[in-house]
């Protein structure tokens, strides 16, 4: 009973601290839900369900849904790291802001999962591209967290997710090399323990740094 309390409280201050986000909320929602596929059904029209197609979702999924899966999280990051409210995020409040910025990136990763629920239905190997994308999530959502107590700027952490996104667009191989995560190649067992775990565990350790660090201060 306690624990379905604090539930619903973590759920309405996640709605809250989303609602104050204004239009910029829908940005991720749009990308995911309206531009990906639109993009997608145009290559559809043309090569209908083929490799073509399946190259064409994996290299807009990979451009667009990592960076946008900490849109949510850097704005909610910003009414604290960007003020003086940045202890409140590590407090031992009944709801603390952590708890929010966790919710916020699992709503994201549902949204996702949907989307490659359908395209699972076109290419059977698209599962495998799920886990891929949201193990470079993990990574996105590791790097927000440490950089922004580090620098104590959501600006200066949105700069370094850009940089290291055009990075991977701009240092693009075939194969993908280690530590980034864009590869023309289809998802494969191989490729999740040779890139995208190794990826994941260190956002994860990136995360758990940010909170240690926080709580020490």
């Amino acid at each position: 009973m306690r624990n379905g309390k604090l539930l619903v409280l973590i759920i309405e201050r996640t709605f809250l601290l989303l609602k104050n986000i204004g239009l910029l909320f829908f940005v991720p929602i749009i990308v995911v839900d309206v531009l990906i596929p639109v993009l997608n059904y145009i290559s559809y029209s043309v090569h209908g369900i083929s490799d073509e197609l399946y190259y064409r979702i994996s290299e807009l999924t990979q451009i667009f849904i990592p960076f946008f899966s900490v849109w949510w999280v850097i704005f909610i990051l910003k009414e604290f790291v960007d003020s003086d409210g940045c202890e409140l995020l590590y407090t031992n409040q009944k709801t603390p802001a952590k708890s929010s910025i966790f919710m916020a990136f699992g709503i994201y990763c549902l949204n996702i999962i949907a989307l490659y629920f359908i395209y699972s239905c076109l290419f059977k190997n698209f599962l495998m591209e799920l886990i891929k994308i949201l193990m470079v999530c993990v990574f996105f959502f590791g790097l927000s967290l440490f950089f922004s107590k580090m620098t104590d700027s959501t600006s200066i952490t949105i700069l370094i997710l850009v940089m290291y996104t055009l990075i991977n667009l701009i240092d693009y191989k075939h194969e993908g090399i280690f530590p980034l995560y864009f590869t023309g190649e289809k998802a494969s067992l191989t490729m999740l323990f040779i890139n995208s775990i190794p990826l994941a565990a260190i956002g994860l350790a990136f995360l758990l740094a940010g909170i240690f660090l926080r709580k020490k201060q």
